[in-house]
């Protein structure tokens, strides 16, 4: 059975920030970690619940489906107002499923939409009563809650917005080709964030900012600057050749590459690791001075830009890449159908 995308979408708050509202964290930057010139932000505590809402209605809009002919939701939130619940049973009791629809909650942070992609494929091709999948993933990082601190450079990074597709075998745009992931744990450590107290509040006067006091921290540490030179640079050229492998076509038979944007001195490892097995840089596709990082959003935010920009031709094969937090490698190889 063939299984893939019918419908990708994005949605964004219009409520635009810019690098230069970030000046006061430039001192902070290391030489990889740079500032989108744009990204989006949805002051509101409610911005995670109405950007759910609002995604999950322009998917169902844009494959002319209603809530009742969706078997499952597959969701996954970053920041807003709580950690749990998840917001899957939010957007369920908000648009009115089914009463017997699961609405599923999943949490491989900026992995989580490939997962959700293969896990609602892996569903749908068992049989049974899952014929459409919604897959969603929503940021919300500035509205307080568990947002990022913002006297941390990475808050200069981290944008809001949500994205959502809706995974069948009917009407495929785009066929999934092959799944792949490896599992690198030795990052485990060296890039979290936990709840601490704001890195350095100081800066914050005489901005708009204001200090989160519920704010979570990242924590980058040497060993993880350290790692780019090694696993991190090494990561991508094993996923792309291993999905490539399993979807039966080489490396250079990819059309398009569409990566989660964490930082731009990723993006830039990555290109140059897979020139030398066939992977031109002019293959990579980004929308990082659009939105910047916008967590698991970035593949499905990417896509649209793209399909909106008449930009994937059909037949073009595309790779997904989007490793996670704790070194979690999911890559889809997909083909579009137009």
């Amino acid at each position: 059975m063939k299984t893939g995308i019918e419908t990708i979408v994005s949605y964004f708050p219009d409520t635009k920030v810019t690098d230069k509202d970030y000046a006061h964290l430039k001192p902070l930057m290391p030489e990889w970690m740079s500032m989108p010139k744009e990204k989006r932000r949805f002051p509101d505590p409610h911005a995670n619940e109405i950007m759910a809402v609002k995604v999950a209605e322009k998917a169902l809009k844009s494959a002319n489906l209603q809530p009742e002919d969706i078997d499952l939701i597959i969701c996954q939130s970053f920041g807003g107002r709580f950690i749990v619940p998840g917001l899957a049973a939010f957007v369920h009791k908000k648009l009115g499923f089914r009463l017997k629809t699961p609405a599923w909650n999943i949490q491989d942070i900026c992995a989580s939409f490939l997962d959700g992609c293969e896990l609602a494929s892996t569903m749908i091709k068992a049989g049974g009563e899952y014929k459409r999948v919604l897959v969603m993933a929503v940021s919300a990082l500035e509205t307080g809650g568990w947002g990022t601190d913002p006297s941390h450079p990475v808050a200069a990074v981290m944008g809001d917005g949500a994205g959502a597709a809706i995974i069948s075998a009917q009407n495929l745009r785009g066929e999934f080709l092959a799944y792949n992931s490896e599992t690198y744990g030795e990052i485990y450590e060296p890039a979290v964030m936990a709840f601490d107290p704001p890195e350095h509040p100081e800066l914050l006067k005489g901005t708009k900012w204001v200090i989160n006091k519920g704010g979570c921290g990242p924590h980058l540490t040497p060993e993880f600057e350290d790692m780019y030179d090694t696993i991190l640079s090494d990561m991508v050229v094993e996923a792309l050749s291993s999905a490539s492998r399993k979807a039966g076509i080489k490396v250079s038979d990819i059309d398009i590459v569409v990566a989660h944007q964490a930082f731009t001195g990723l993006l830039n490892i990555w290109q140059k690791a897979t020139e030398p097995i066939g992977l031109s840089r002019d293959h990579w596709r980004s929308t990082w001075d659009r939105y910047g990082n916008v967590g698991a959003c970035d593949i499905p935010v990417t896509m649209a830009d793209l399909l909106a920009e008449n930009a994937i031709p059909k037949g073009a094969v595309l790779a997904l890449f989007s490793p996670g937090g704790g070194g979690h490698t999911p890559t889809i190889i997909m083909r579009w159908n137009g």
